[in-house]
C-alpha cells in the first residue's frame, strides 16, 4: 500500500536521509543567529547617532535636547535637516563593530550554504546581488537541468519499476515533459548556419 521514495542514506538504506536532516547543523546555526539578533534588538537596540557633551546635562537641558531631536530630526520626513548643538556638544554616527560585521558575513555564508544544499541559486529567491537577466536565466536553466530533471527521472523510474511494471508488465510506462527550458538562441544560430547548407529553408521553417 505504501511506496517509499526516499533520498538514499549510506548509513541507513531503509530510512534514507532528507536534505534538511543532512543540513541540520547549518540550519540550526542560522536559527540561533536569528534568535541572537532578535534578542539584541529586544534588550539592547542601538541608537543611530551618539551626542557627546562635555559636562553632565541638567534635567531641563536634557529634556529640551531630547524634544528637539524628536520633533525636528525623527522620521524620514526630517531627513537631512540641519542639526544645531550648543554648549560644546558633538554628534557622531554609531558605527558597527568588527564583530557585528563578521556576524553579518557569517549569516550570508550560512544562507549560501543552505541554498547550495538544495541546489538553489539566490536569484531563484529574489536575491539580486550581482545578478542580471542573462545570468539569472542561466541559473534557471542550470536549476532545471541539474536539480528538477534528475529528481523527475528518479521519481518516474521509481514509479515505473515499483508500481507499473508489477501490474502491467512493460505495456505502460510513465514519462514526463522535459522541464529544461529550450535554448532558443542556440537553435536560432543553428538554423542560420544550416539554411541552404545542410538544411533546406522548409526544414528551418519546421524548426
Amino acid at each position: 500500500e505504501i511506496l517509499r521514495d526516499i533520498n538514499p542514506d549510506p548509513e541507513n538504506i531503509y530510512k534514507g536521509m532528507s536534505i534538511v536532516r543532512k543540513a541540520s547543523l547549518t540550519i540550526d546555526t542560522d536559527v540561533k543567529m536569528k534568535r541572537w539578533n532578535n534578542k539584541l534588538f529586544k534588550n539592547g537596540a542601538r541608537p543611530g547617532v551618539v551626542v557627546e557633551v562635555p559636562d553632565q546635562l541638567k534635567d531641563d537641558a536634557y529634556n529640551r535636547l531630547k524634544q528637539q531631536f524628536d520633533e525636528q530630526y525623527r522620521g524620514t520626513g526630517n531627513a537631512f535637516n540641519r542639526v544645531i548643538l550648543e554648549g560644546g556638544a558633538k554628534m557622531s554616527p554609531f558605527m558597527m563593530t568588527t564583530q557585528d560585521l563578521d556576524f553579518l558575513e557569517s549569516k550570508r555564508f550560512t544562507r549560501d550554504e543552505i541554498l547550495a544544499m538544495f541546489k538553489v541559486s539566490g536569484s531563484n529567491l529574489g536575491i539580486t546581488e550581482d545578478v542580471n537577466r542573462a545570468n539569472a536565466e542561466a541559473q534557471d536553466y542550470a536549476y532545471a537541468k541539474r536539480c528538477i530533471k534528475p529528481r523527475l527521472e528518479q521519481f518516474v523510474d521509481f514509479i515505473n519499476k515499483r508500481l507499473l511494471r508489477p501490474i502491467y508488465g512493460g505495456e505502460y510506462v510513465l514519462s514526463y515533459e522535459d522541464p529544461v527550458p529550450e535554448n532558443t538562441e542556440m537553435r536560432l544560430k543553428e538554423a542560420q548556419a544550416g539554411v541552404n547548407n545542410w538544411l533546406t529553408i522548409d526544414e528551418v521553417r519546421d524548426m
